[in-house]
């Protein structure tokens, strides 16, 4: 892929995307420019951080825009293009960057971030003894650097990381997908135990690792699709109490409730009719609404929304969402309208 494509390719990740100086690798790990503004931001302004294997920069850039930041990277392609982007934005009189192994390396500042690249063989992995460097190396970090975030894929199940139980975990999403995983020591980061962000409006959700008892219940007139980084912080029972919402079920993470509720952390749909999970029954619904189905969503079952949704006929130009999940520990349809967007 050409400097050019992957420019026009950036210009959605990055607010100065057409600017850049990128590589298809750097481009794929490199943490967005919501996601990277948002974690500099809990760095003191002035005080300077280290950015652990920068690969392009794009931590590293927004670090810079509030102090002193130096990027090192063991690959010279990355550390290369991460001094051009400095350049290009006229970062760099606050950032420097070198090409070493971040494992020989002298650590002399209290803070930093560290983002392992997740590749081997050219492949991704969520296997942390593969990932360059191995994720324990954030033992050795942490007794020079008390202050540290370490950058994960959000796919890494945290629970089965030793690691991660000394750590303050951020799940944060972008436009509605969750991007990253966010382990944070030190004095810095969010101070809940399990936090969720959602970019670009900044509303998080946190709690200190307890859950709250939330009831379960048929679904009622609304149906609430958390945000997935809610969901992989195990946040969804916070987020039915803040409202007063039920569960359907222990295993699929969707809250009903019989009002409207304003919400920045889920996607939120009108129930208009349940049903097994037959296409068949489901079909006769969608004739008696003289419906289509715009998109099947799922959570907690094992179906392909996919092939479900190739097995649903057209009756109509009134478009529904089919909603797939567990009502106790049985499986049903639920048929909505629309999704009504709550964090206006």
């Amino acid at each position: 892929m050409s400097l050019l494509d992957l420019r026009t390719k950036a210009a959605g990740k990055f607010a100065d995307g057409p600017r850049m100086f990128l590589n298809r690798e750097g481009y794929e790990q490199s943490s967005g420019t919501e996601a990277a503004r948002h974690r500099a931001a809990y760095f003191p302004p002035g005080e300077a951080v280290l950015d652990l294997c920068c690969g392009i920069g794009g931590d590293l850039i927004e670090l810079a825009r509030r102090g002193p930041a130096y990027g090192i990277d063991s690959s010279p392609g990355g550390a290369a293009a991460a001094h051009l982007n400095l350049e290009a934005l006229g970062l760099v009189g606050n950032g420097r960057v070198a090409c070493s192994d971040v494992t020989k390396l002298r650590m002399g500042t209290g803070m930093a971030v560290f983002d392992p690249s997740r590749r081997s063989g050219g492949r991704r992995t969520l296997e942390p003894d593969e990932f360059n460097p191995p994720l324990d190396f954030v033992t050795e970090i942490l007794r020079h650097v008390p202050s540290l975030a370490v950058k994960l894929s959000p796919a890494l199940d945290l629970r089965k990381l030793e690691l991660a139980r000394d750590a303050r975990v951020e799940h944060v999403s972008v436009e509605g997908e969750c991007r990253e995983a966010v382990l944070w020591y030190g004095d810095v980061g969010p101070l809940a135990k399990r936090t969720a962000t959602i970019l670009p409006s900044g509303a998080t959700i946190s709690d200190d690792g307890v859950s709250p008892h939330i009831d379960f219940s048929a679904p009622q007139d609304w149906l609430y699709d958390p945000d997935p980084a809610v969901a992989r912080s195990g946040l969804v029972p916070a987020l039915a109490e803040r409202f007063g919402g039920l569960m359907l079920s222990a295993a699929d993470g969707y809250i009903t409730s019989h009002d409207l509720h304003v919400t920045p952390f889920a996607r939120a749909y009108r129930l208009i009719e349940t049903t097994t999970i037959a296409p068949r029954r489901i079909n006769e619904v969608l004739r008696s609404l003289k419906a289509r189905c715009q998109v099947v969503k799922k959570r907690g079952v094992q179906i392909d929304p996919v092939v479900l949704l190739k097995e649903l006929k057209s009756y109509g130009n009134r478009e529904v969402v089919v909603v797939v999940g567990r009502i106790g520990e049985r499986m049903f349809a639920m048929i909505c309208d629309p999704e009504r967007r709550t964090d206006a």
